[in-house]
């Protein structure tokens, strides 16, 4: 079975997209995404819904949160790291004491299973606030339980879908939810982040409406280690912007 030689061989990798503050065009930090190896199980919604058939999910998503922090390592201390985990592997405190430094990581919590026990999630996210660590909802936008996570949560960081944000200077209805996810933050004093900016009119639409940080192809593509090269975010994206 590949995923048990995923599993054996420890063939996870992890690459890093830049996370954009908007108003100023600085990378602030990266995202740690995984990869398996080259097929059909590179991606991770692929591996992770292979995984979760056969009963492999905490330890596949351990062998994730491993690799990610033995290429952090090398991550200069002033860059955030994002890191995945979802419901279960938050409840189950899959990230250790130690593993990632608790006031430079924020733990994203994933769409991967719905939250089963909101009681047993909001103990977890106390354990986590109180080492030290922020929390983001990853995929606002996407249904009812990420609104009801924010709900019970109350995330400092908010991750608005790529779904909301494909095409949405074509679209007044994304741009509406998008004020309005904005404003919600702004109200339970947490900053927002656009996934997946393609197009320069899309960047440009979020910054009018006031998202704090974006991330996508547009702005930085993930890369192994981006923060050694010269050329981690094109800076003529906002040359472009500007002009």
């Amino acid at each position: 079975m590949a995923l048990k030689s995923i599993l054996a061989k420890r063939l996870i990798t992890t690459v890093f997209q830049p996370v954009i503050h908007i108003s100023t065009e600085r990378v602030v930090g990266y995202e740690a995404l995984s990869r398996g190896p080259d097929g059909p199980l590179q991606y991770p919604y692929k591996f992770l819904t292979v995984a979760a058939r056969y009963g492999y999910s905490l330890e596949i998503e351990q062998l994730c949160l491993r690799r990610a922090k033995e290429f952090i390592s090398t991550m200069p201390a002033e860059f955030k790291v994002f890191v995945n985990l979802s419901p279960d592997g938050l409840e189950k405190k899959l990230i250790s004491d130690g593993d990632f430094d608790q006031y430079l990581t924020v733990i994203e919590i994933t769409e991967a299973g719905l939250i089963k026990d909101y009681t047993r999630i909001k103990k977890a996210v106390d354990y986590y606030r109180n080492c030290g660590f922020k929390v983001a909802m990853d995929d606002m936008g996407n249904g009812y339980d990420r609104l009801r996570g924010i709900a019970e949560i109350n995330p400092e960081y908010f991750k608005i879908d790529r779904g909301l944000i494909a095409d949405c200077h074509l679209n007044v209805g994304k741009r509406m939810v998008i004020k309005h996810i904005v404003a919600l933050a702004a109200e339970m004093k947490s900053k927002v982040i656009a996934e997946g900016i393609e197009k320069l009119e899309e960047l440009n639409v979020i910054r009018i409406l006031g998202v704090h940080f974006g991330q996508g192809f547009l702005l930085g593509k993930p890369q192994s280690k981006p923060w050694e090269s010269l050329v981690a975010v094109d800076e003529s994206v906002w040359q472009q912007l500007n002009n």
